[in-house]
């Protein structure tokens, strides 16, 4: 069959299927007239999803069928187009529905980095279709230069996650409004250690306990293979395997390049410095990891500083790593992603307080800084000195306008001459979608 006609196929296949039940996602998309909407995050979060709740949104408006063109590139049957021309999908859609010419299209384009040349094909139905375009993409290659160059900022990106807390919620029909009654608390409670264990994956609710975590591992494998070693062409593909689960028994500890370097060559695995390098830097593009820096005006400390690593969703600790990391690692992950998904990225940073102290988690601006400290329980006196003895030198030199410790399900405020700290359970404390 050509090109044009498997591409017909697939678009008419997905005007055949039944609309699904889909979990509302609380990621908040705005669509600007004449630009590409661009949804990016790791592999199997449900970008996909999110795109069919778009779709949905549409046909519940009247528009007909006909004017949704849903293609996914990653379509084995679409392999010969990662290298030819991509206008061929728009006079596939026109050949196939010539009375749209005229009219409104919405344009669905999912795992488009598998397209060649996607970003000028992208541009050039822009200017010269009446269009609406949402595209998904597995790296973070979507947000380079080159391509906003060629795009002309024409385009507004989102990043998604796994399942938040509230979402994983809502997709096990759990009524996540504040509890008033001790029952509800221990229903909440109860779902947050589930979700400690099984991650955010939306897939990962399909599967028994004994599945998800070869669920996770296939999960991994794929971006390993498919968003690394196969999209950057790395050759030392031992070193790219044993470097994820390195990262994965790293979870919300500090590291450094020289560091993994260290890790990797006492384990007899052959490489640079440079190479391990630029391997790390892979893992982030693809979403495996943030790299969490410490909160500092001077460039050159932030670039030398080890970052903390924290894996996009928790569960891969456990299908990854050999090692047992505890529950107090866990729900650290879990509460920087959740900040991360509520101030972006390069505004979540870790501390270090005039008397070298750490704090987890510094955000906001200067006159509107939130301190965050992580501890699964303050029933041990010295462990609960310790991360009040950090919140107590920190507050006088920076004078936050918020200071928490979360917990797994201790409550309790403190007043101190330094300041008010508010202890606070996680299952509470990640279904804030603010905390100004």
């Amino acid at each position: 069959m050509a090109l044009k006609e498997t591409l017909q196929e697939i678009i008419i296949e997905h005007q055949q299927l039944p609309l699904m039940e889909i979990v509302q996602r609380d990621i908040a998309i705005e669509r600007i007239p004449r630009k590409a909407t661009t949804l990016i995050g790791i592999r199997r979060c449900g970008k996909t999803t999110v795109m069919l709740q778009r779709e949905k949104e549409i046909l519940s408006q009247g528009i007909s069928r006909k004017a949704i063109c849903f293609i996914d590139f990653s379509d084995d049957r679409l392999i010969e187009l990662r290298h030819g021309q991509p206008g061929i999908v728009a006079d596939a859609y026109y050949s196939l529905y010539p009375e749209m010419e005229n009219q409104k299209v919405f344009f669905f384009f999912d795992e488009i980095e598998n397209l060649n040349s996607w970003e000028h094909f992208v541009n050039r139905l822009m200017n010269t279709r009446q269009c609406e375009i949402n595209i998904t993409g597995s790296s973070a290659k979507l947000l380079e230069r080159e391509v906003s160059t060629v795009m002309g900022g024409r385009k507004m990106s989102w990043h998604l996650y796994p399942y938040s807390f509230a979402e994983y919620l809502r997709a096990k029909a759990i009524d996540s409004s504040m509890p008033s009654s001790e029952g509800g608390r221990a229903l909440l409670l109860k779902a947050f250690r589930e979700y400690m264990t099984t991650g955010g994956f939306p897939e990962s609710l399909m599967f028994l306990p004994p599945n998800v975590t070869r669920y996770l591992q296939d999960t991994a494998n794929d971006i390993v293979f498919r968003d690394i070693i196969e999209r950057y062409k790395v050759t030392n593909t031992i070193a790219v395997k044993i470097m994820m689960t390195i990262l994965a028994g790293q979870m919300s500890s500090k590291l450094s390049t020289t560091k993994l370097y260290q890790r990797l060559r006492g384990m007899q695995i052959r490489t640079s410095k440079e190479a391990t390098g630029e391997y790390l830097s892979y893992f982030v593009d693809a979403f495996f990891v943030v790299l969490v820096p410490i909160r500092s005006y001077s460039i050159a400390q932030t670039n030398t500083n080890e970052k903390k690593v924290y894996l996009a969703d928790h569960s891969f600790a456990k299908a990854l790593s050999p090692q047992k990391l505890s529950p107090g690692l866990i729900l650290e992950n879990i509460v920087a992603i959740h900040l991360i998904r509520l101030f972006g990225e390069d505004k979540i940073t870790y501390g270090r307080t005039p008397r070298g102290y750490e704090i987890d988690f510094v955000i906001g601006p200067d006159d509107g800084i939130i301190f965050i400290q992580v501890c699964l329980s303050l029933d041990n006196e010295e462990t609960r000195e310790r991360e009040i003895r950090a919140l107590k030198d920190a507050i006088p030199a920076f004078h936050p306008i918020r200071s928490y410790i979360v917990t797994l399900e201790e409550s309790e405020i403190i007043d101190t001459e330094e300041g008010s700290i508010e202890i606070i359970p996680a299952w509470k404390f990640l279904l804030f979608t603010d905390l100004q």
